[in-house]
């Protein structure tokens, strides 16, 4: 049976290689990403490949790029949550509504990813790839925002590891 992956943010960077690897290795894959003439030039160039244009931080975006995916595929073997962004900045030179796009696009992004997505994968198990980043685990200057995004995706991690086990 086919496997199938469902990548967020794949039309650049980590995501980029993450549908291409995918691909490489045999996998249908659906992509969603803001980036729409990225996207639909990667999606021209292969084979099995769905780009879905969308914005994690739009919870109706996302049950789009689900379902056009779902109709497309049948099924998620893999959901690999890669959209996000960085800005340098610290605690007293962020703004909020800063503060607000990184949080929202790096952690709400992610969540309403996997709440959406995970009832759709297979019956047969799954598994689900957070690309969270070295700074789970080291801070960094100039970096409070992502810092602590991806701080909080590590603990996300952690509890999907033992909630979905």
């Amino acid at each position: 049976m086919d496997k199938v992956v469902f990548i967020t943010g794949g039309s650049t960077g980590i995501g980029n290689a993450c549908v291409h690897k995918f691909h490489n290795e045999g996998y249908k894959v659906a992509f969603m990403d803001i980036n729409q003439e990225e996207g639909q030039k990667i999606a021209n160039n292969l084979k099995d490949v769905l780009f879905i244009a969308g914005d994690t931080k739009n919870k109706e975006d996302i049950k789009n790029a689900v379902a056009r995916a779902l109709e497309k595929f049948g099924n998620f073997d893999v959901i690999s949550l890669n959209a996000g962004i960085h800005r340098c900045n610290t605690i007293l030179d962020i703004s909020d509504e800063e503060l607000d796009l990184i949080i929202q696009t790096n952690i709400y992004g992610y969540v309403n990813t996997m709440r959406i997505a995970i009832p759709h994968m297979k019956k047969e198990g799954g598994s689900i790839v957070i690309n969270a980043s070295d700074q789970c685990f080291v801070g960094k200057p100039n970096s409070f925002a992502y810092g602590l995004t991806k701080g909080a995706l590590g603990q996300i991690t952690k509890s999907l590891s033992l909630d979905l086990a």
